[in-house]
């Protein structure tokens, strides 16, 4: 019974490990994203403006 539990323990603790991971990459790409939206509106406000003359 007790080899059982430690089994079930290890794979929970596993589960849990991959799961964090997971959640981190996933933070990374969201904020490598909104890095990236940023720079994108940061470049479209710098471009010079073109008159409508």
């Amino acid at each position: 019974m007790r080899g059982q539990f430690g089994l079930r323990a290890q794979r929970v603790t596993e589960l849990l490990l991959e799961l964090i991971v997971e959640l981190f990459e996933g933070e990374a790409l969201v904020l490598g994203a909104r890095v990236f939206d940023l720079q994108g509106a940061i470049r479209l406000a710098m471009r010079p403006m073109v008159s409508q003359s």
